[in-house]
């Protein structure tokens, strides 16, 4: 560390020099990107702009938007106010003339609960851009944690990924460059704080919270589909020290310019911090790294080569050394993208290999209390194959289709043997009938092995000038669960009705179904065979409305209906434990069904000029059913409200991202009466925590030095240091006269957390 503040303190010292920007022959996506993270705010897609696009003139103009314009115009392109500030690349018409032009139907948007914050909600659609991302207020520099400001999403403020509308953390799909990613989180038994996704990396996230089309599947509550940076032409360089990690980044050109390279690396400070700590906490090492490289192949055929890697080793203890677990995870995908355009057709194929190996290993050992082991080894490996296929039709803004197949090859093999004892002077809570046993034990030699299958078309008609439909199907197959093939069909209809200018109606209805993947078998909690996928029905109806040019509002309206669930288990008591299953409170989970229905609201407003700030409140159910009875889910949030601001400006950023939300439901324990005194369980979830509430701020101050620039960042997680609580320990001990004493303590989600860094870009 004190290498890290010496080397800053050095580069803060080097004199400052202006650096002149060239655009002439660079690619016209390279500039765009840039003018993003300089604050212009800019949608626009791949097919509109491609690769092979360069700058051929030299923009004279200085504002971000006129030099987008001068690049844009001689590509037959320009931009288009869409609300607010947010601009669209559009086509021009053949008049040429900029004040007529017409949006391509790539920028037509059906599909509801597509969210965008500190931006116009734009398509009912949340598309992060690479500035938005770094100027948000984020926890161990995690990109999805900007996921956790979108109304409905329910975090703990640990967690990586949020639960979205009243689901479970497992059913929302992370994707990268078109490859859906299998358990990308580092320290992924102890909360996934962290995922593979390199903030420094990204190009732009887009997140469906529900409603999404055919093209995505076999995840019944959202979608985070991100993509990495489009490259410039010249070389860069990266380096960057914080609390948390170090990271170095370096890209450049081959094939003679035909193509870009891309190569990043990071690595956890995390055991560095933990020996400065008087705690014995254990150790925690991680790091990952990413490499990319494109190749423009010819003008309609472009070639991109990716790889993802990361490797975990953990060990952590609990207070008293009683409870400790040590992890080992490797996670490797390889994958290779080849896009085609062939006038209206446009095709995209993604070859693709995941390794995934957990090694885990825990005791705990309280002689008075509970001792067990546990041995737990899972490795899978999949092949993939996904073709997709999008044809606009002659008259392209009234008519499209997207249609796709994808094939999978999985294999996994669990080892998994795990041993519990209860000391015969611990008292075990009643939790259900018959009484836990004093001794158990587990063990499992599981080998799985099959396909998966998919296949999926829609098609988008623009029924009249003011209304757009998408209609589409999706097919899913697994041949591992069972002794023949689990089929699912999925119909999902979009409408988007424009009232006016101003105002815009959507409504969506679909079927998703999520199968249970070939690594997700729940060998700890005692079952050994695949279940039937799980089905979810999602209606949704929306109103956007421009109040203003800088204000907009947005009210959304959704109800998911589950069907089909598996068990799930739960620590009924206490969630922050180190070996779950181990644990007293253990329990299973089996409802007939779910429901989950909200109202959501967004306010953005968006000043002219370099100020955002949005609110948004959501009042919401999330409820398993038993026969007749509804049970509140242990992350429901009856009522929760997001707020926050920032300034982008050309050397400082500040931003403010604030949460309030009801207490999670909570389950309590009691002293029973009556002539031999037991420990029982309250009815589940009918308790409530107290409410949760954080404030996070982040500020950072940008320095051009001699050669590239500095950026120094400062951030605080829960700033008011608030003690939020997660749950109870509970403790019990019989007295003399044969009476039971049981205490209950408090336990509580992060504290107060500072950062400090610095970014160098040369």
């Amino acid at each position: 560390m004190a290498i890290g503040v010496g080397m800053f303190l050095a580069l803060l010292a080097l004199p400052v020099q202006a650096v002149e920007v060239r655009y002439e022959g660079r690619p016209v996506v390279a500039v765009l990107e840039e003018l993003r993270a300089d604050g212009l705010q800019l949608v626009y897609n791949t097919s509109q702009v491609p690769l092979t696009l360069h700058v051929l003139h030299e923009p004279q103009a200085h504002d971000p938007r006129q030099i987008a314009v001068e690049i844009l115009e001689p590509h037959g392109m320009t931009l288009a106010p869409v609300s607010g500030q947010l601009f669209a690349v559009v086509a021009l018409p053949p008049s040429g003339r900029p004040g007529a032009a017409r949006a391509l139907p790539e920028e037509v948007v059906v599909a509801s609960s597509r969210y965008a914050l500190a931006t116009i909600p734009q398509g009912s659609h949340a598309y992060f851009t690479p500035a938005q991302v770094d100027n948000m207020p984020r926890l161990l520099d995690e990109p999805l944690r900007a996921v956790q400001r979108l109304p409905g999403a329910a975090g703990n403020g640990l967690s990586g990924l949020a639960r979205i509308r009243g689901g479970e953390e497992g059913e929302s799909q992370i994707m990268l460059n078109g490859l859906g990613l299998f358990e990308p989180f580092h320290l992924k038994n102890f909360f996934g704080p962290v995922s593979l996704l390199d903030a420094r990396l990204l190009g732009g996230m887009d997140v469906f919270t529900g409603g999404y089309t055919v093209e995505y599947g076999d995840r019944m509550s959202a979608v985070v589909d991100a993509h990495t940076l489009q490259l410039p032409r010249d070389r860069r360089y990266e380096l960057g020290l914080n609390v948390f990690h170090t990271h170095g980044l370096a890209s450049g050109t081959l094939a003679g310019g035909r193509g870009t390279w891309l190569a990043a690396m990071r690595r956890s400070n995390l055991h560095e911090i933990a020996d400065l700590s008087s705690a014995d906490l254990g150790e925690l090492d991680y790091q990952d790294g990413f490499a990319r490289a494109t190749i423009e192949v010819s003008p309609n055929l472009h070639l991109a080569f990716n790889a993802l890697g990361s490797q975990d080793r953990v060990t952590l203890k609990n207070t008293g050394d009683r409870e400790l677990s040590a992890v080992e995870y490797r996670n490797q995908y390889l994958w290779v993208e080849a896009d085609h355009v062939a006038g209206a057709l446009h095709s995209r194929l993604v070859a693709s290999l995941t390794a995934v190996d957990n090694d885990r290993r825990g005791t705990v050992d309280d002689p008075v209390g509970v001792t067990g082991e546990v041995a737990d080894e899972r490795e899978f490996t999949v092949f993939g194959l996904r073709y997709e296929g999008r044809l606009l039709g002659e008259d392209s803004g009234r008519l499209r289709h997207r249609w796709g197949v994808e094939l999978r090859a999985l294999r996994a093999q669990y080892r998994y043997d795990s041993f519990v004892r209860f000391a015969d002077e611990f008292l075990l809570p009643v939790l259900s009938l018959p009484p836990p046993a004093r001794a158990a034990g587990r063990e499992f030699a599981v080998d799985p092995k099959g396909n998966q299958y998919a296949a999926w078309w829609s098609t988008r008609l623009r029924v009249l000038p003011q209304l757009t439909a998408e209609l589409g199907v999706r097919w899913d197959a697994q041949s591992y669960t069972g002794p023949g093939l689990d089929e699912q069909f999925s119909p999902r209809l979009n409408l988007l009705y424009e009232i006016n200018e101003h105002t815009r109606l959507r409504a969506s209805w679909g079927r998703f179904f999520q199968s249970q993947g070939i690594h997700e078998l729940q060998v700890e909690d005692g079952i050994d065979a695949f279940l039937p996928a799980q089905r979810a029905d999602h209606l949704i109806f929306s109103l956007e409305r421009e109040l203003s040019p800088q204000t907009q509002l947005r009210v959304e309206l959704y109800r998911k209906d589950y069907e089909r669930l598996r068990p799930r288990y739960e620590n009924l008591f206490d969630p922050l434990v180190l070996l779950p299953e181990l644990q007293f409170d253990r329990v299973r989970i089996a409802p007939d069904s779910a429901r989950m229905q909200a109202v959501e609201t967004l306010f953005s407003w968006q000043p002219v000029g370099s100020w955002n700030a949005w609110m948004s409140y959501t009042f919401a159910y999330a409820e398993d059913r038993f026969g007749d009875a509804y049970v509140p889910r242990s992350w429901d949030q009856r009522h929760a409200v997001q707020a926050g601001i920032d300034r982008s400006g050309v050397r400082w950023d500040f931003s403010m991202a604030a949460v309030w939300h009801s207490g999670w439901p909570d389950t309590n324990a009691s002293v029973s009466d009556g002539v031999t005194p037991a420990i029982v369980a309250d009815i589940r979830n009918a308790g409530r925590l107290q409410d949760f509430s954080s404030i996070d701020l982040r500020l950072s101050r940008r320095f051009e030095l001699r050669r590239g620039e500095l950026q120094v960042i400062a951030e605080l997680t829960n700033a008011a240091n608030r003690q939020n609580a997660c749950c109870h320990r509970y403790e019990a001990r019989r007295l003399a006269d044969g009476a039971i004493e049981l205490d209950s303590r408090a336990r509580y989600w992060l504290p107060l957390a500072p950062s400090l860094g610095v970014v160098w870009e040369f």
